[in-house]
């Protein structure tokens, strides 16, 4: 019997298999589905948004066709649902499986396997490429989240114009910053948008966010950070760099975070002679950070003072009353990102 595990017992369950199979529970997940022996469950699978989760079947009952059938089903749900792509991340003794549901390989590493459904990277980021009227002509690159759009971000993308190569900005697609994707990415196209040498785009589900990363696979921050990395460069090196002809990827230099000086240092190995770091833009001998402007809206300081930190666009869509949500929703915001 499937059925979706809603009560606290369920959910007990749910994680007690996943621990025995040494894995770990996520919290909010939209769907958790379990297969049952009568009261017993033997199996489990799980969903974030079109993310695939905390897959698990109980070691005596491994090598059947629970798991099959449980994800068979989860599938179904989620194309009920409308998602047009479906993705997972996998153990290698789940990747034969996963092929049989429709999957296909995406990068692989060591320890993990991320594939999807539904899609296909190459044909969807070919028609990304058409769909923003992009050339064949070799390019620069800057992926950006901007939480919100900065100087410091705006400083990026000049550096990265600088030798001639038209620039492309690929927006971070995923909505898990307090400044929705629309806004981020609208704040930057309305900067560029008289710009010939600058196209702006969406990263779309490929370039992912630490939000569709799993933990449940790997124990510590060190560790997921670095996993994390790895997969999102390996996306970029072997589908978004040939695609788009990029040269060069820019990225801005990151003395605070940690995890992004693992990210960094792993585009380095990486991407060698194809990756530019640059300093960061500062102003008053302190860097422009998007951090920096949250923390000064998060205290609710005269909007006069961020100006020398904001493109014009950015500033005008704080002093608006657009921003007023955005801002109230800064009180109990978080991530560094």
């Amino acid at each position: 019997m499937i059925k979706e595990c809603l009560l606290t017992q369920e959910i007990a369950e749910v994680k007690a298999l996943l621990v025995l199979t040494g894995l770990a529970y996520e919290d909010n997940l939209d769907i958790t589905l379990g297969l049952y022996d009568q009261n017993t469950l033997i199996a489990t699978a799980s969903a974030k948004d079109n993310i695939i989760k905390c897959v698990s079947v109980h070691p005596n009952e491994q090598g059947k066709q629970h798991l099959n059938t449980l994800m068979s089903a989860l599938m179904k749900q989620l194309n009920q649902a409308g998602y047009e792509q479906v993705f997972v991340y996998t153990q290698k003794k789940y990747i034969e499986l996963f092929k049989s549901l429709g999957f296909q390989t995406i990068v692989q590493t060591e320890s993990l396997t991320f594939m999807e459904a539904f899609s296909d990277i190459t044909t969807t980021l070919k028609q990304l490429k058409k769909t923003y009227q992009i050339n064949d002509c070799l390019k620069n690159a800057v992926v950006l989240n901007a939480n919100p759009f900065t100087l410091g971000h705006q400083h990026l993308i000049e550096t990265a114009k600088e030798d001639g190569h038209h620039v492309l900005v690929f927006v971070v697609s995923e909505d898990i910053s307090v400044f929705p994707f629309n806004i981020r990415f609208n704040l930057i196209d309305k900067t560029y948008k008289d710009d010939p040498n600058v196209s702006v785009l969406p990263t779309l589900h490929y370039l992912v966010s630490r939000v569709s990363f799993p933990r449940y696979f790997l124990k510590t921050d060190s560790a997921i950070n670095q996993a994390h990395a790895m997969f999102d460069v390996l996306v970029f090196k072997d589908y978004y760099m040939p695609i788009f002809n990029i040269k060069t990827r820019f990225v801005g230099e990151e003395p605070y975070s940690k995890m992004t000086q693992v990210y960094n240092k792993t585009m380095q190995h990486m991407l060698k002679d194809k990756l530019t770091i640059i300093p960061r833009k500062h102003m008053n001998d302190a860097p422009i950070s998007a951090s920096t402007v949250r923390a000064h809206l998060k205290a609710q300081k005269p909007l006069e003072r961020l100006k020398p930190l904001l493109p014009q666009a950015t500033y005008d869509y704080l002093t608006s009353p657009a921003a007023k949500p955005v801002i109230e929703r800064l009180k109990t915001y978080e991530h560094r990102h």
